[in-house]
């Protein structure tokens, strides 16, 4: 036996065929209201804390903050378990996974799993372009040519920064070798370097 609804509303009738529609329009409205009300990431409150004590753990001593990192490298991996479209948070448990873990290939899985969902933009951060600089001895053709390009945009959002921690950090020859595959940036490069 088949059942139908009739809502009666003002003047308009609600019949099965506009049912859906109807039902669309009130779940909209709720996504709208959830989203101007509340927070469509759960995870986002425990990621923030998770930053902020890997920010504070650098005031403990070696034993309780391999011991608190170990822990939060549990909740890192937890939360992505939950929410696996966070670039931050893999980038958080290359992190955690090198300095508790000491495998790299296990780190740099995330690392690699964080470039694959981020921004384009996010790829040109110093920190960023740092990590994946740690991991050049495992990186295939592909993925050297992947951190050739994150040098390059990091070239072109900041240079200046780049330039000054790659100096600092004995990496300038890597920085040239990268931006010298771009004829605007090697002669950017050139132009600000002539004696």
């Amino acid at each position: 036996m088949a059942i139908t609804v009739i809502i009666m509303t003002s003047t308009k009738i609600i019949t099965p065929t506009n049912l859906g529609i109807t039902a669309l329009a009130v779940l909209l409205f709720g996504f709208a209201a959830v989203n101007l009300w509340a927070d469509f990431r759960p995870t986002a409150a425990a990621n923030d804390r998770i930053a902020h004590q890997i920010n504070q753990s650098s005031a403990l001593g070696f034993a309780p903050r391999l011991t608190l990192l170990s822990d939060l490298r549990e909740k890192q991996e937890a939360l992505l378990a939950r929410n696996p479209i966070d670039s931050y948070a893999w980038i958080r448990l290359a992190y955690l996974r090198q300095q508790t873990m000491g495998n790299r290939p296990f780190a740099f899985e995330a690392l690699r799993f964080a470039d694959m969902i981020s921004y384009p933009d996010n790829l040109g951060g110093i920190e960023r372009i740092l990590m994946w600089r740690d991991y050049a001895d495992m990186q295939s053709d592909a993925e050297r040519s992947h951190e050739k390009d994150m040098w390059r945009l990091g070239y072109r959002l900041n240079w200046y920064d780049l330039e000054t921690v790659a100096t600092q950090r004995g990496l300038r020859d890597v920085l040239v070798d990268a931006i010298k595959d771009d004829p605007v940036l090697h002669q950017r490069w050139q132009t600000r370097h002539k004696h």
